[in-house]
Order: C-alpha cells, then sequence, then structure tokens
C-alpha cells in the first residue's frame, strides 16, 4: 500500500544535492527541484530489536529512547541575502510490517569514567512505544543558517526526511520517492563585496613586534595579513563586554576588508573567551568556553549574531536532562562559522616567538616531505562496558578516508599505545595525528581491550618529543582544550596548548575539548557526538587548503546531518588551538 503525503513550510533553510533543477520566472522568483530516488530498506535483526537502514542514508533521528530511523539529507546553499519564498516536501511511502520493534536511539553518551554507565543504556521511550501515533510525527524537518562554504558567505538550507514508525502496529512507513521543490529570490545586490585582506590578527599591543614577522611571512605566501590590537578595539567598538566588542569588530572586517580568517593571538586574560551557558546536570556542567562565538556572526538573514535571543546578558543557554535524554534551548543558534577562527594564547612575547617560528617554519618547510604523508592513528576501548573498541572504530574510518597516507596505529589491541610509542612515531613525523579516547587537562588515556589496563599519556611526557616534523593533532576527548586550567590559584597550560607551544618539537596545531565531550556509536555507526566531528574533520582533508577550512567544513556536515537536534556542546567546545590561515602541507 502506498500512499503520498506532501507538506508546505515557508521561510526556511533546505539543503540541496544533486539532480536539482531551476526554473526562473518573471517576479525574479526562481524554482528548484529535485527528485530523491530511495532504494529499498535494510532490515536487521539485533536481539529483540530491529534496525533499519538503507543506502543513501547518511544520518539518523536520534532522540533518546526514541526509534533509531535513517534518514537522507539535501543541502542547497545560496547568496547570503536569499529570501525562501516556499518550499514543498512530498513523499512516497510504501508500508513494511516488521517483526520486531525498532531499536530505540541511545542516550549521547559523556566520556567520563565518573559518569554512572546506567546513564549511557538504551532505555525505550514507553509512551512512544505503545502509542498507535506516527513517530516521527512529521516526515521531514527544515532547517536553514548563515555559514561560510568555499570562500562565499551563503544561506544553508536543509531537508532531512525519514521513515514513520507505528511502534504499536509496528507498522513502517519507507519513503521510496521523494520530491522537493524550493522557490527563492536572490538579493539584488550581493552582501559581502570587499576583497582588500584575507586574515586579521587580534592580539594586545604588547605583542605588535613580536608578530611582525609572521605578518610579512603571511604576505610573502599571499595571505593579505594585519593586526589589530585589542587596546583599538575596545577604543573603537560597542559592546555589553570585550568579547562583544572583538565580536562588533570582526563583523566589521568582514564587510569592510573582505577577511575569511581571523588569529587570537593571547590567553584568555588577554584575548577573553566567550562562556557559553551549556549546562549538563551529571557532571555539573554550568558553562562551556568557546571561540565559535566570534566565528558565528550572523544569522539566516544576515544580521547580526549576539548568541543572546533573549537578551539577558547569558549566552547560548542550554539545559541537557541526561536522565530523560531532553534538551532545552533557550538561545536559537545557527552555529555555522562565518569566518574561519583560531586561538593561539600566548602568555607572553617568548611564547608568542615560539609559535610564530613554528608556523613560518612549517609553511616554507612542510611542503613535499615525505613524512607528511604519514598518519598516526590512537585509540583503545574507551568504555569497555560497550563491548565496543571505540577508539579504534573511529580511528580505523579515519584510516580509511585517507587511503593517500602510511598509517600508524597505536593502538591497546595491538600494545602500540603507550607514551613511548607515541613519541617514538611523532618524532619520525606525521602529518596528522588523529587520538580517539578519554582526556584531561594535562593529557590522554584510554582503555586495554576489555578494559584491564588504563594506559596514559601526560603533558610530562611531551620532554621526550624532539621532532621538527610538525603534525596536526585531532584529539576527540575531553577537557585538552581547557584553556581556563587551573589548580588552585595557579593557571596551568593545556594539554593541546602545551603541545603547540613546545619549543624543539611537538605540534603545529591541535583541535580538542574545553569541557566533557560524547560520542555517540551504535556498532560500528558513528551517529554524532566528538567521534563523528572527528571523523568529518578528516573527510574534509582533500577538499582543504588551509586548516580552518577543515574544521569548518566538518562543523558544517556535522551540522547539515545531524540536525533533528542541535548539538551546541560538541560545536562550541572543539577548538583550534593554531593558526586558522595555516597551509595544510606547506607552501610550495
Amino acid at each position: 500500500m502506498k500512499k503520498i503525503i506532501s507538506s508546505v513550510i515557508i521561510g526556511f533553510l533546505i539543503i540541496g544535492g544533486l539532480g536539482a533543477v531551476a526554473f526562473d520566472n518573471s517576479d525574479h522568483i526562481t524554482k528548484i527541484k529535485e527528485i530523491i530516488h530511495i532504494s529499498q530498506p535494510v532490515i536487521k535483526d539485533s536481539d529483540k530489536y530491529v534496525n533499519i537502514d538503507f543506502e543513501e542514508s547518511d544520518s539518523y533521528i536520534c532522540n533518546p529512547g526514541k526509534p533509531l530511523l535513517p534518514t537522507v539529507t539535501r543541502i542547497f546553499t545560496f547568496p547570503l541575502g536569499t529570501k525562501i519564498v516556499d518550499v514543498d516536501v512530498r513523499c512516497e511511502y510504501e508500508e513494511y510490517v516488521l517483526s520486531k520493534k525498532i531499536h530505540p536511539a541511545p542516550r549521547p553518551k559523556i566520556i567520563s569514567k565518573e559518569v554512572s554507565q546506567e546513564l549511557h543504556e538504551v532505555v525505550p521511550d514507553e509512551k512512544i512505544y505503545a502509542s498507535l501515533e506516527l513517530y516521527p510525527s512529521e516526515p521531514y524537518i527544515l532547517s536553514r543558517g548563515a555559514g561560510l562554504q568555499d570562500g562565499n558567505h551563503v544561506l544553508f538550507l536543509n531537508v532531512k526526511v525519514a521513515p514513520q514508525y507505528s511502534p504499536l502496529l509496528n507498522l513502517l512507513l519507507f519513503p521510496q520517492e521523494i520530491e522537493i521543490t524550493v522557490e527563492y529570490q536572490l538579493p539584488e545586490e550581493p552582501l559581502f563585496t570587499a576583497d582588500e585582506y584575507d586574515m586579521v590578527i587580534i592580539a594586545p599591543s604588547q605583542f605588535s613586534s613580536t608578530l611582525q614577522p609572521l605578518i610579512d611571512h603571511k604576505l610573502k605566501y599571499g595571505m593579505r595579513t594585519f593586526l589589530k590590537t585589542t587596546n583599538e578595539i575596545y577604543d573603537e567598538y560597542e559592546g555589553r563586554d570585550q568579547a562583544e566588542q572583538i565580536k562588533y569588530f570582526i563583523k566589521d572586517a568582514i564587510e569592510t576588508f573582505g577577511i575569511f580568517y581571523v588569529l587570537l593571538m593571547g590567553n584568555i586574560d588577554l584575548v577573553p573567551i566567550r562562556l557559553a551557558a551549556i549546562q549538563i546536570d551529571v557532571v555539573e556542567l554550568k558553562e562551556v568556553p568557546t571561540d565559535l562565538y566570534y566565528a558565528d556572526l550572523y544569522d539566516d538573514n544576515g544580521s547580526f549574531s549576539s548568541w543572546d535571543s533573549n537578551n539577558n546578558d547569558i549566552f547560548s543557554e542550554l539545559i541537557y536532562d541526561a536522565n530523560t535524554g531532553k534538551m532545552q534551548y533557550i538561545d536559537l543558534l545557527d552555529l555555522y562559522s562565518d569566518v574561519g577562527v583560531g586561538r593561539l594564547p600566548c602568555n607572553n612575547m617568548f611564547e608568542v616567538k615560539i609559535v610564530v617560528n613554528k608556523i613560518m617554519y612549517y609553511e616554507s618547510k612542510t611542503y613535499g616531505q615525505e613524512w607528511f604523508n604519514k598518519l598516526i592513528l590512537m585509540g583503545g576501548d574507551t568504555t569497555p562496558e560497550s563491548g565496543l573498541c571505540e577508539g579504534e572504530i573511529v580511528t580505523e574510518q579515519i584510516a580509511q578516508l585517507m587511503p593517500a597516507f602510511q598509517h600508524i596505529k597505536l593502538w591497546t589491541s595491538k600494545n602500540t599505545f603507550s607514551p613511548f610509542l607515541i613519541n617514538q612515531e611523532i618524532n619520525k613525523g606525521a602529518g596528522f595525528v588523529s587520538y580517539s579516547g578519554h582526556g584531561y587537562e594535562y593529557g590522554i588515556g584510554t582503555f586495554s581491550q576489555g578494559g584491564e589496563n588504563f594506559i596514559k599519556y601526560f603533558t610530562p611526557y611531551l620532554i621526550g618529543l624532539h621532532n621538527n616534523k610538525l603534525p596536526i593533532i585531532f584529539i576527540d576527548a575531553c577537557l585538552t582544550s581547557r584553556l581556563d586550567f587551573t589548580i588552585g590559584d595557579i593557571k596551568l597550560p593545556c594539554f593541546a596548548w602545551s603541545i603547540v607551544k613546545k619549543l624543539f618539537g611537538g605540534a603545529i596545531a591541535s583541535i580538542g575539548a574545553t569541557r566533557v565531550a560524547s560520542e555517540g556509536i551504535i556498532g560500528n555507526n558513528i551517529i554524532d557526538g566528538c567521534v563523528l566531528l572527528h571523523v568529518k574533520f578528516f573527510n574534509a582533508y582533500n577538499s582543504s587548503i588551509f586548516l580552518s577550512q577543515m574544521l569548518m567544513k566538518a562543523q558544517n556536515e556535522y551540522l547539515n546531518t545531524v540536525t533533528w537536534y542541535k548539538d551546541y556542546l560538541t560545536l562550541e567546545e572543539f577548538i583550534l588551538v593554531g593558526d586558522p590561515s595555516l597551509k595544510v602541507g606547506g607552501y610550495e
């Protein structure tokens, strides 16, 4: 039995794909239509449940306790300032009667040994599973946001379509054909036309002379760069606090000079960081330091995004109840980056000089070097109770995305994850290091298979690094980029910064979390959380030239696929400790 379900929504974002056809009319309203043909569902038995998938699926509806359903996403992009006039989505469905209930989605798993594993158990929502009503109640959702894609400021319009399921009848309505029609009106004039500079460095005035060699180096390679001191910004721009003054300056620099990159040069006392009011009860989390605040400048209408939609001087408010899996969004954000942002949290001119010299050396000496084509993959059994070796599952998927690289697997299952071997392999040189597991302000660590041993690598072990072959490191773990790390009244460098600022070795850049992280893995399927952002970062390598492009593409792809909920925590806490304009692999 088949039926047609059609709906019309006005004014939302749609994400488009291949095969779309555009039509124009005399009112300057353009219509674009895409038809998606979906292959037959794959129904797999899993103990007392079944899992549903299909070939074209790119994500899942992953609401804790509710049926886990695959989705297909189409992303359309338009110049920012485009008006979406009308959206029509029509789906043709076929009915399937299932032999078992569909597997419920898990709660986001907090990667912390201190959090009760009971919170990670998959528990069905009794109200949903006893209902005749279709889940989800609507066959698709629409979302939109403003962001930067391939050097263009765009409006993302995202359509995500899923099967619908009646749990009490055990009936699956599966889409066979999806027709998406969008009517839109382009802006009369482009919103962004400036093209004078590519990057601005924001730093306190005392760093000015030490930064001049970096500016000269960037100009030599065509990266048009200038310095703006925090002192100047505070004198020239309004804002409710210093962070907002800086954000207004960045907006002005995009519109006046056409910049694509912002390097924050200074610790969070010298160049402030925004504290996002993300609350998670089980880990007593109340605030998340994030530099994404400076990157997410515009809302979908092209207006300034204050990150405070209710104007109460509290930013990015979200409350997550880990016991129920419910998220309460108080401030509504799109979270797409409109500029590439990175930070080098230097405390003094000596540290500035170290990182400036490392950037100049890397960009001028790395190109064509054989060592760059090595990828070090590190991980183990992150949560032994799950029966999965999550860190190895994640890094193996990353290996598959990087076939041109030599893969060095430092895995606990191979007995190769150890401080000695980590230092040995990094000293040999590698273009990238990928780690998935547990993390701390002062290091990383993961379990051997089955949880018999917990193997650690702490900040003091960095003394064994003396490499001048500098990797980019993604640290898929908690807390390693905690820029406000203190013990008592003593401020200490976090692990991600320690490895970047290390003299005579370490890394050229790192990406890590400022607070606790979450992951979503079911079997070999990476669903959401830091593990998915990690995979998408490496998936962006082949289509990126500069470092922040890799991170922005990963963030965009994460937002465009995981849209049945918006993961403020993962997107905001993973920050780039490094130069956003870094030429990956160096200049020729």
